[in-house]
């Protein structure tokens, strides 16, 4: 029942975000900025070089809590991040290289959209009691547009709350964190404290305790503390990255001219990833421009924010600096890494084809039949105690040739990172401990075609060490939870003698029902390093 709900859940929030994050919001923010460029002269080509040196160049006389330097830097805190590295490569690898070419165009037009997020920003914050400036989209659309457009500031403020919130950071990681750490420290919260009606691991009080006092140092200081740490932080991970990709661009000086003709011809005709010339580039227009919108955020209105508070007397000036960010953000750091990867070849590699990775439960506690599992769980749990499973895991297009028939053959390294999970007790491909009980006429895959495709998949897509292109199948035993309610017989290593053991706190009657995912993510990481260690 709660997985149907969930699944609800999931498909509902998929069509929102389709409608949302869509063609149509993309064509409206791309369009105002194509409106902005022209009524602006064509601003972002005419002042950059002023924009550049506004960017590093404080004003004195000016009103507000940071610098123009600290609020832009604020802004990118936001944008610069994985989203620019492999956010970057998965536009390309969906939409080929010429989404590359549709990104910065994207960005170009972003850059008028910057500017005038920026100036409005100036244009309409407010000073409060305390003497702090407040600025953002929700001001400047009551100032600006008047009392009556109230509403619209609200929701607005609702919905970036959400957003921050729930989409693109804080609860999202500060779960993501704890949930690490416990995981690789107290996995069976063997360690555990009770706290507000719920049990929790002392490893995740512990990094909760971290996360708060680090984040706090910079929150609770309000914006200009959070610009001085991202006046540091990100001017430091920026240039650090840009070196980097420097080099390689560098060593591949004489394959450049090539590339940028490999981007600029797929956006105009596609690439073989998509299907026709018309579907491809319309593809390649989609994903890049979506991509280049989310990473510099032209038009989404969070950048203003940070600009309002900047120490200023001229909107303009404010806004010719925050359009900077757009530039660095995706003009300079991802045009690096999409060239990066179009000098690779990566995107165009076959061998890098997803790779679909599924599992389901096949039993619990002995129990074969899936409605008897809650009945099992339930009555271990009356008794105090636990029990195991055993988990099935199926790779499909893993591809052929990976692995090698001795110290790395497929089978070894997939097996040695589960065995790395904790609870995993045994590990087996295809039929497994099965097959010693058959004869090798009813065990052996008879190949029927010169593709290599067999008849049955007995080995487990795995043979000699290797995968044979057949799905690569997997099963593991899950043991029951060492910590349960029933008192058990210890030795005290003190007095030296056997005593009685009660293990306080939550326990988990199943662990493997929440196994799947790791053991997906296992079996991922080992295919990988498979390819990895296939390349040339």
């Amino acid at each position: 029942m709660l997985a149907q709900i969930y699944s609800q859940i999931d498909t509902a929030i998929k069509w929102v975000d389709d409608r949302i994050w869509g063609l149509p919001l993309i064509i409206l923010i791309l369009t105002t900025g194509i409106y902005l460029t022209v009524r602006l002269g064509g601003l972002q080509i005419r002042h950059l070089p002023k924009a550049l040196r506004f960017m590093v160049k404080n004003e004195d006389d000016g009103h507000g809590e940071v610098t123009s330097f600290g609020a832009l830097c604020t802004a990118l805190s936001a944008t610069i991040g994985t989203g620019n590295i492999t956010g970057v490569a998965t536009a390309l690898a969906a939409g080929g290289p010429g989404a590359l070419f549709w990104m910065v165009v994207a960005a170009f037009f972003g850059m008028a959209t910057k500017y005038a997020e920026g100036l409005l920003a100036i244009k309409y914050r407010t000073i409060d009691q305390d003497g702090h400036v407040l600025g953002g989209p929700f001001y400047y659309i009551e100032n600006g547009m008047g009392k009556n457009w109230r509403w619209l500031a609200k929701i607005f403020a609702f919905f970036g709350a959400g957003v921050g919130l729930f989409g693109i950071g804080t609860f999202t990681q500060v779960n993501s964190i704890a949930s690490a750490v416990k995981n690789f420290f107290d996995p069976n919260t063997e360690n555990a404290v009770q706290m507000f009606g719920n049990t929790y691991s002392w490893a995740t009080v512990i990094t909760c305790i971290i996360l708060t006092v680090c984040v706090g140092l910079v929150v609770i200081g309000g914006l200009k503390r959070i610009a001085k740490v991202s006046e540091i932080v990100v001017p430091f991970m920026a240039v650090l990255y840009v070196v980097f990709v420097l080099i390689i661009m560098v060593t591949h000086i004489t394959e450049i001219p090539a590339a940028l003709a490999t981007i600029v011809k797929s956006a105009f005709t596609g690439s073989a990833l998509a299907g026709g010339a018309m579907g491809t580039m319309i593809v390649a227009m989609q994903k890049g421009i979506a991509r280049g919108i989310f990473s510099n955020e032209a038009g989404l209105g969070s950048a203003p924010i940070a600009a309002a508070a900047a120490v200023t007397k001229e909107p303009v000036r404010q806004g010719l600096v925050s359009m900077t960010g757009t530039f660095i953000d995706t003009i300079v750091i991802c045009t690096m890494t999409g060239i990066s990867v179009v000098l690779a070849g990566s995107w165009n590699d076959p061998n890098l084809e997803g790779v679909e990775i599924t599992s389901r439960i096949l039993e619990i506690g002995g129990c074969t039949d899936a409605e008897r599992w809650p009945e099992v769980v339930e009555n271990a749990m009356r008794e105090s105690d636990s029990v195991g499973g055993i988990i099935e895991c199926r790779a499909e297009g893993a591809g052929v040739g990976l692995g090698e028939p001795f110290f790395d053959s497929a089978e070894s390294v997939i097996s040695h990172l589960l065995f790395s999970v904790p609870a995993v007790k045994g590990v087996e491909f295809g039929n497994g401990f099965a097959c010693a009980r058959l004869r090798g006429s009813q065990n052996n895959d008879p190949i029927v075609d010169p593709s290599g495709r067999t008849a049955t998949n007995n080995a487990g897509g795995i043979c000699g060490g290797i995968t044979n292109g057949n799905p690569v199948v997997v099963r593991v035993a899950v043991k029951p939870t060492a910590s349960i309610a029933a008192p058990q017989q210890t030795l005290n290593m003190t007095t030296g003698t056997v005593q009685e053991l009660r293990i306080r706190g939550r326990h988990d009657a199943c662990i493997a029902l929440r196994a799947p995912v790791v053991i997906e993510s296992a079996v991922a990481i080992a295919l990988a390093d498979l390819r990895l260690l296939d390349r040339p």
